[in-house]
């Protein structure tokens, strides 16, 4: 194949690739896909400029059309925003999946277990000394009668957060897992919305009071990929047809869920929206938050801002902040020197105009 007709052939997949993202998987799953390969393809088109532009042909056109229309992808990948100055007044939303809190065999665990888990101690003594306005976790775990996991109070001994759970007891120990938030700031509302029957994947929501102005804040934790890459079977498992039927269904899922999103943020005037979406910048889901809110990662942020602490997947960002157009984005960013968790901590800084 010449280069002309790889270059023509690029432009066309290219502006293909990037539309059908825009496709719910809800109506066509398999189209879906193909915008996980967009940074791929605007990565070779840039490649093609350059090779094209040095030559000085006319080619040039091509791969500078699909970097025009297709920019987007850029700005989803990486963060230029501009510096700002603290706002008076400012709101900070702190979000972090602690992934129960790495508690050993967390939903089997005996009671009766001794020693002390240093590691998790660690984590939770981490967590606690987090100054943040509002903190937001998904797979949370507490145990109200466990000397080392009654992460609740060591994370508020003093009771000076408003506290909202959207926790399910677990059948084995009492013990309790799934959303958290903490708030300086009093909850007037609140609701939660179940994504499914698995404890994991739900959404909770608070009317927060601030000042004269009141802000909803969505903590959700959307289906997982279930590729079960933390015991390393992700690349090896691509190209398995359960693999395939798997990543069907959450992507449907992700696009039911989303539209239950967008609904509890329909008609409020102040919206943040925070947590582990398992849904990268350029998939569906993003763009249909994208496309009604701002997310704070491309207004606010600096380099890849990756949140996927798992090697060989590190180049994942899959947790994000959106809000509302009447709520300036000051800073945003990842945390990537915490190691605790699968994930990293996000933390944006708002000011609410």
């Amino acid at each position: 194949m010449s280069k002309k007709i790889f270059t023509i052939a690029l432009f066309v997949v290219s502006i293909f690739c990037y539309y059908a993202a825009g496709v719910s998987p809800l109506s066509n799953w398999w189209l879906a896909f193909l915008g996980y390969i967009n940074p791929i393809l605007f990565l070779l088109n840039f490649v093609l400029l350059i090779f094209w532009s040095v030559k000085m042909s006319k080619q040039c056109i091509f791969p500078f059309l699909v970097l025009l229309l297709t920019f987007p992808v850029f700005r989803a990948t990486y963060a230029v925003g501009e510096l700002k100055p603290p706002a008076k007044g400012e709101l900070s939303v702190f979000s972090y999946n602690v992934r129960y809190f790495n508690r050993k065999s967390h939903v089997y665990f005996d009671k009766d277990y001794k020693s002390e888990p240093y590691y998790s101690t660690k984590f939770i003594d981490w967590v606690s000394k987090v100054d943040a306005d509002v903190k937001c976790f998904q797979e949370f775990y507490t145990d109200d009668d466990s000397r080392y996991y009654n992460t609740i109070k060591a994370i508020d001994p003093d009771s000076s957060y408003y506290r909202f759970r959207a926790l399910d007891t677990l059948m084995v120990n009492d013990s309790r897992f799934g959303l958290m938030m903490f708030s300086k700031y009093p909850i007037i509302n609140s609701g939660m919305i179940d994504f499914s029957q698995n404890a994991m994947n739900k959404a909770q929501y608070a009317d927060i009071l601030i000042h004269d102005d009141t802000v909803r804040v969505i903590n959700l934790h959307m289906e997982s990929t279930q590729l079960g890459l933390d015991k390393g079977k992700g690349y090896r498992k691509l190209a398995s047809l359960n693999t395939w039927r798997k990543m069907k269904y959450t992507t449907m899922s992700r696009a039911r869920q989303v539209e239950e999103i967008l609904a509890i943020a329909e008609g409020r005037e102040k919206v943040i929206i925070t947590g582990d979406f398992n849904e990268t910048p350029y998939g569906f889901v993003y763009r249909e938050l994208a496309d009604e809110l701002n997310n704070s990662f491309e207004e606010a942020g600096h380099g890849f801002g990756f949140t996927f602490n798992l090697r060989g997947y590190k180049f994942l960002r899959i947790d994000h902040q959106f809000h509302s157009d009447n709520i300036e984005a000051l800073s945003f960013g990842a945390m990537n020197n915490i190691p605790y968790s699968d994930h990293y901590p996000i933390i944006g800084k708002y000011k609410v105009k």
